[in-house]
């Protein structure tokens, strides 16, 4: 059956129940059950349609009670997931203050949805107010899960997010030192969340000025997910970026090369040339090659005719590159 037809049969049967005194429960347990069917199969949208019309019947038999405002910020999050971010931000800033004096500001749900609130905010630009609410909600998190639950993980991982996004790089660094201390004792040196913590710290210390200490990061990030995930897939080929680029930090340019070039070529034969990750790898990898001429390198490709790349003009006032890395190039 087509979604849209159960839809349109679910709005006959919660019309006819409502007629013939009240929604049956079972009926409510099947749209919640479908529902994270839904989202767990990564389609939100349906998700979405599915909880509203649960949401229009418990807000009937009573708005502030705790399984209306619990469903309430799971469609806020639904909606989240779905990309519509201004309704889910109206939804969870309402169901917020609604939990916060029903629930309790400390209570599990009500913190479990004001990061997903921040969340929303954090997708919607606004990185300053998200990261005081993660810095909010992290405390009492802490108290009542520990320092090792997956989900206060997740959330220093969501604070870390948004100070990255903020330039914050050295509050970002103690918290990714934390995590990863937890995660090695937890899950493991080899574990992808691991992987992830390694890469991303690998990243920070590099833009703070330690690329000794990024190199060991990262080339474990890049040996870790090369055994897990194999060289193809896109974490590996960010870490070997990443990796590459602190390389020629440290004045290792046939190493570098060596790493950029090899993923320059993964992505040129699986996604193209035009491809915007493929453009990516391309102007990490410019920096390492010889110089025919002032800003014009040439990057092999296995059986195709080289790819020569010319610096873009600068659009009259625009803002000039930066001399090395952010240099935008493209093939002529």
């Amino acid at each position: 059956m087509r979604i849209e037809d159960y839809l349109a049969q679910l709005d006959r049967r919660l019309k006819r129940e409502r007629r013939t005194g009240g929604v049956q429960a079972r009926t409510l347990a099947e749209i919640e059950q479908l529902a994270w069917s839904f989202l767990d199969g990564g389609d939100a949208r349906t998700a979405c349609l599915l909880w509203e019309r649960d949401l229009a019947v418990r807000r009937q038999l009573g708005a502030e009670l705790p399984p209306t405002l619990q469903l309430a910020g799971l469609l806020g999050e639904g909606l989240r997931r779905a990309g519509e971010l201004e309704r889910a931000r109206v939804l969870l800033a309402g169901t917020i203050e609604a939990m916060e004096r029903v629930l309790g500001e400390d209570d599990f749900v009500t913190l479990a949805t004001i990061n997903n609130y921040a969340l929303v905010l954090d997708q919607l630009g606004e990185h300053e107010e998200a990261r005081d609410l993660f810095r909010r909600i992290l405390p009492p998190m802490r108290r009542r899960l520990g320092d090792e639950h997956p989900d206060v993980l997740q959330m220093d991982q969501n604070l870390t997010s948004s100070l990255q996004a903020l330039g914050d790089l050295r509050g970002a660094r103690p918290i990714y030192e934390r995590m990863l201390s937890v995660q090695r004792r937890t899950l493991g040196d080899r574990h992808p969340e691991t992987l992830q913590t390694i890469n991303n710290l690998g990243a920070t210390v590099a833009q703070l000025g330690d690329p000794q200490r990024a190199r060991a990061l990262l080339q474990e990030a890049v040996d870790g997910r090369r055994a897990t995930l194999g060289a193809e897939h896109p974490d590996t080929q960010r870490a070997m970026i990443n990796l590459g680029r602190v390389l020629f930090d440290l004045g290792d340019r046939m190493r570098a090369r060596r790493v950029l070039q090899e993923v320059f070529d993964q992505r040129e034969r699986t996604l193209g040339l035009d491809h915007d990750d493929t453009r990516e790898a391309m102007i990490a990898l410019a920096p390492t090659l010889p110089e025919l001429a002032p800003g014009v390198f040439v990057v092999p490709a296995p059986g195709v005719e080289p790819v020569r790349l010319v610096p873009v003009e600068d659009d009259e006032g625009g803002e000039p590159p930066d001399e090395r890395r952010e240099r935008w190039w493209r093939r002529a």
